[in-house]
């Protein structure tokens, strides 16, 4: 059978230090299967939940301690240890959650939007009636089929332009 790895309090965990030599360290704090707290040679902490999905040992990161409690590690583990039992991987579950975000907020405003808001902001800047004729022509840029209602930036996201540049 097994090792059961001593449950430690958080009194514990805060007094645990890196041995002074070599890699990462990862001590079992126990109450949970597989949770260890990872430090570092710099002194920095984490949360790792170490378990098998599938057929595959994986490491799951919970967060950085202190900002993540030995309670809330555990409870986190705990939830992630249930998600296996019904087939679900947390990392690519989390991976897809990413996704959809970065997905949403490149939808959320495009280029033309950007540019229109931006010109908008500029013109109650400008005191001189002529500045803001100006400021309006090049707000008409679009007209002349270089803007962002050219066909290559017409429903893009601004983000989208932004990373090519």
């Amino acid at each position: 059978m097994p090792k059961k790895a001593a449950e430690l309090s958080a009194i514990d965990v805060k007094r645990l230090k890196h041995p002074g030599q070599g890699r990462n360290v990862m001590f079992a704090v126990g109450g949970v299967a597989g949770l260890f707290l990872q430090i570092i040679p710099t002194g920095a902490r984490s949360w790792i939940f170490r378990t098998t999905i599938g057929a595959k040992r994986r490491d799951i990161g919970l967060g950085g301690y202190p900002d993540v409690s030995l309670a809330q590690a555990r409870e986190m583990a705990r939830e992630a240890k249930n998600k296996i039992r019904q087939g679900i991987d947390p990392i690519e579950e989390r991976k897809a959650v990413r996704a959809a975000l970065v997905a949403s907020q490149k939808r959320s405003l495009t280029f033309a939007e950007a540019t229109d808001r931006f010109l908008e902001s500029r013109l109650t800047e400008f005191k001189n009636d002529q500045h803001k004729q100006q400021l309006c022509r090049t707000g008409d840029w679009r007209a002349a089929g270089r803007g962002p209602d050219h066909p290559r930036h017409a429903s893009r996201a601004a983000a989208a332009l932004a990373d090519e540049d």
